[in-house]
């Protein structure tokens, strides 16, 4: 009886000891995604690549950590209903690392490069990916549905200015380190992953060697339209006659081969960043704000609107151009996507160049800003009640730009 009476007062003790490891951060421990929402400068990879479509340095795998979470992921929440959408930086191993989520998958997983069909296996540190994914076995964790990586340039070195630590690929300009530039030479083929700055210049998160020629690629918005194409910052982009240039404002990624300084292209990729493969409810996004004003704002060409007190950060005002932000989102039943909370990350690049601030994603930018948590639905505040939003579905949604010969099949 006193061994029983003394067990039965030690329960209350053990359970205390437990509730203050988790929320003292230790429960989060298992979890190494926690804080890796960046890298802290562009990732190098400048040995030549095995592939025309991706890296030369993959993750590999099927992307589980050691400690035996993996499987299918289940772990309740919102199956069949609408899944989450996260767009990011893969920041970190175990599996991968996106803002600050786990994201397990499997080699079988499917995974697209640039509207290509690619192995789980082609994942990098560094790239951008769109993620469609669901809950699995915590509020920071998820397992991928389908994964897709968006590249900003791919093609070959025009100009370089050590001196500047620019270089230019497609009329783009390109920022690096000095290191980088000393191992780049006029002519050499990049594959670069990376964010546009208002101003048109590519903040780079990855750069890798790009083997054989065509195929090059180009993100990024439609301007300067013209009856026979467009151009994307100072490239120009030409279709062939018959074929309807997207419109001018509109994101896309276009793929083609170079002739005489023209890009002729063969498929033109319309708002690439939310091609989810499902319908989602909810979005997790960090990136760059080319433009905030009223009540509209646009993350790396994703436009959005906001609710009232959004902004965390001094004062609440919403972010300036050129800054990095991360947002929690919901799909509006109109189809629009409504800002939810705003996250600052880093401030804009100062006026007359530099590398641009980043932070590995372990430290806040302002004191008092703790890391950013995106919840699972199951976890979303309940004060706020609104009708389900389902984002309609949006397949890799390639545009032929072939013309269409009457007559033929």
């Amino acid at each position: 009886m006193t061994r029983s009476r003394e067990s039965e007062r030690a329960w209350p003790g053990a359970l205390l000891l437990l509730a203050a490891l988790v929320f003292s951060g230790a429960g989060f421990a298992a979890n190494p995604c926690i804080g890796k929402r960046w890298v802290a400068g562009p990732v190098l990879a400048l040995a030549e690549a095995k592939t025309p479509s991706g890296d030369d340095e993959g993750i590999g795998g099927t992307g589980h950590g050691g400690d035996g979470i993996g499987g299918t992921g289940h772990g309740g929440g919102e199956e069949g209903i609408g899944g989450t959408g996260i767009i990011g930086v893969i920041a970190g191993y175990g599996s991968i690392c996106v803002n600050g989520q786990r994201i397990q998958y499997d080699s079988d997983t499917p995974t697209h490069v640039d509207g290509l069909a690619a192995r789980a296996g082609e994942l990098a540190l560094g790239q951008i990916v769109t993620v469609t994914a669901r809950p699995a076995a915590d509020e920071h964790t998820y397992q991928a549905e389908a994964i897709s990586v968006l590249h900003a340039l791919a093609g070959p070195v025009e100009q370089l200015n050590i001196g500047a630590g620019t270089l230019r690929i497609l009329g783009q300009t390109l920022r690096l380190p000095e290191e980088a530039m000393r191992s780049i030479h006029i002519g050499d083929r990049l594959l670069v992953s990376g964010n546009r700055q208002p101003d048109g210049e590519i903040v780079a998160t990855r750069v890798a060697r790009l083997r054989g020629g065509g195929g090059e690629r180009i993100t990024g918005p439609v301007g300067g339209l013209s009856e026979n194409g467009f151009h994307i910052g100072e490239q120009e982009i030409r279709v062939p006659a018959g074929a309807r240039p997207p419109r001018a404002g509109v994101e896309v990624q276009v793929r083609g081969r170079l002739s005489r300084g023209v890009l002729l292209a063969d498929t033109v990729r319309v708002d690439p960043a939310t091609a989810f493969v499902r319908p989602i409810r909810t979005l997790n996004l960090q990136g760059y704000v080319r433009e905030a004003s009223g009540h509209a704002l646009n993350v790396d060409g994703i436009a959005m609107t906001w609710l009232p007190g959004v902004f965390d950060g001094e004062a609440g005002a919403p972010p300036e151009p050129g800054s990095r932000i991360q947002v929690s989102a919901r799909m509006a039943p109109d189809g629009r996507i409504v800002a939810e909370r705003v996250y600052p990350e880093t401030p804009a690049r100062p006026v007359g160049g530099g590398i641009h601030p980043s932070s590995p994603g372990d430290k806040p930018m302002q004191p008092g800003i703790e890391p950013f948590m995106v919840p699972h639905p199951d976890f979303q505040r309940p004060e706020i009640m609104r009708p389900e939003a389902i984002r309609p579905f949006l397949p890799m949604r390639d545009i032929p730009v072939h013309p269409v010969h009457p007559g033929r099949p």
